[in-house]
Formats: C-alpha cells, structure tokens, sequence
C-alpha cells in the first residue's frame, strides 16, 4: 500500500468514525443503509480485494476520496 493509498484509507476511515460514532450520517451519506454499505465496501478494499457496486452515491464519495472506479457492467468496481 503506498503512502497515497494510505491517506485515501484514512480519509474514509474518518469519515465512518463520524458516521456512526458522531451520528453525523447526512453529513457523508443520506440513508443508513449506504452508511453500512460503505462500511462493508470499505473492509473489503483494506483487505485488497476489489468490490463492485451499482449505487452512484457509494461510487461518488470513494472517487472523491482517491480510489480506483472503473466500470463494469451496470456498476463500478472499486479499489485502491
């Protein structure tokens, strides 16, 4: 993991702190549910495994944040 991908991490990693320690979901997010799913996209991407998603939404805030989106399908793969 490079230096890069390690501020990327962090960066979403902060923002699920103040998702679900801070109660600041509409913040980041408008729904629960995408909070969770960007929990779970988030434990797989530091795991190094590539994740696909169809919700815009999710693929917006981690392209916003520095992560790798390309198409596939329907949806978007993301990863470091």
């Amino acid at each position: 993991m490079t230096q890069k991908q390690r501020e990327n991490c962090l960066k979403v990693k902060s923002a699920l702190i103040d998702i679900f320690d801070n109660g600041r979901l509409t913040k980041y997010l408008p729904t629960s549910y995408l909070a969770f799913e960007l929990a779970r996209i988030y434990n797989h991407i530091i795991k190094n495994e590539p994740v696909e998603t169809i919700n815009k939404e999710l693929k917006d805030f981690y392209e916003k944040n520095g992560f790798t989106i390309k198409n596939k399908g329907i949806g978007w793969t993301i990863s470091l």
